[in-house]
């Protein structure tokens, strides 16, 4: 054992302080003596080296950091700096942990689930606001603004989303930015909630793809979300997605076992297939985490999900419309992507009227 296990006396036997995992690993492994190395601490201070050595885990995830961090602020009246000091980091660093905690539950447990990285976790950050408040307040902060409705609300012709008052000047110079936005982004929203909602007698879930406008990605995923989808990789970082070129590059499905061998154990693997004499090769190889069923009827998905037999999650992709979608989410896929839903979606016709 290369870290010795902290203990305290507790009459004729020892607390452990820090390093139970060490402790467990060893007595798995048959060992009948460990290194311990004993102190004298109080009730409060055992706390807070245990929590110093969680911290310390190599396997946290950024929202159990960020918690482990918050708690050690709250519970021992850290402050983020000598939080910082205790673990050998900055203080920024303590405090952008923490900062995440701000975000929806929703976001969080797609960090968790590491199918949302860290680093477009914290963009979301910025976004305190939807994008057209956004806009008028980037011109004239001291505009009053007002929100009527939430994302995810249903509309009806006449509805009120948004109220503005102050300075003229500064309404007009922001209205066609914000109307871009809200055209666009309730468009895409709408989009979404009439294929979730055209769907929603199956299990399968409406995801859109990073198929986005620049700059823009963050915003686009957020409406479909709104309209009651998914989001699939935000970017390529998130997960690795083998496509039918990088197959026939890479000799056939046996890239597939590459790919797993370098991909680290919390990286999600997905492959592309076009035939089921390929899904069949997918499950035998094992190394997957998903399937894209590429551009295949409602027949053959259902031979498809009957092959899988729950063993990986299925995704249909191509040719996902209105019309479509109730058909393709019968068949027992678990989802369907639509590239379109963000770069294709038509507006929601939204204008400004001054009173």
């Amino acid at each position: 054992m290369l870290q010795p296990v902290v203990v305290r006396r507790a009459g004729k036997r020892y607390e452990i302080i820090a390093g139970e995992r060490r402790w467990r690993a060893a007595k798995a492994a048959g060992l009948s003596e460990i290194a311990v190395l004993v102190r004298q601490a109080t009730d409060s201070e055992m706390l807070e080296l245990a929590l110093v050595e969680n911290i310390q885990r190599t396997d946290l995830n950024p929202i159990e950091r960020a918690r482990a961090y918050q708690r050690g602020c709250t519970v021992f009246g850290f402050s983020p700096e000598e939080m910082g000091r205790r673990l050998g980091e900055d203080r920024t660093t303590v405090t952008n942990y923490v900062r995440l905690l701000s975000l929806p539950e929703l976001v969080l447990q797609l960090v968790q689930g590491n199918e949302l990285s860290m680093g477009h976790a914290r963009c979301l950050l910025a976004l305190e606001g939807d994008a057209a408040r956004i806009a008028f307040e980037l011109v004239d902060p001291a505009l009053e603004i007002s929100s009527d409705k939430a994302d995810g609300d249903r509309l009806a012709p006449g509805d009120v989303l948004l109220s503005v008052s102050g300075a003229a000047r500064a309404i007009l110079a922001a209205e066609r930015v914000a109307l871009n936005f809200a055209c666009r982004l309730s468009g895409i929203a709408s989009a979404t909630r009439a294929i979730a909602d055209a769907i929603a007698h199956t299990r399968a879930t409406i995801v859109c793809t990073r198929k986005t406008t620049p700059g823009l990605r963050v915003f686009e995923k957020r409406a479909v979300r709104a309209g009651g989808g998914g989001n699939h990789r935000w970017g390529l970082d998130d997960a690795m997605l083998i496509k039918d070129n990088h197959i026939a590059a890479g000799g056939g499905i046996r890239v597939l076992a590459r790919a797993r061998a370098q991909a680290g154990h919390m990286m999600k693997i997905e492959i592309e297939v076009d035939t089921l004499d390929q899904l069949a090769e997918v499950l035998e190889a094992g190394g997957a985490d998903n399937v894209l069923l590429d551009n295949m009827g409602p027949e053959t998905l259902r031979q498809a999900v009957a092959m899988n037999a729950g063993r990986l999650a299925l995704e249909a992709s191509g040719r996902i419309t209105l019309e479509t979608a109730p058909a393709i989410a019968e068949t027992g896929v678990d989802y369907l992507s639509a590239g379109w839903l963000t770069h294709s979606a038509g507006i929601l016709d939204i204008g400004l009227d001054i009173d």
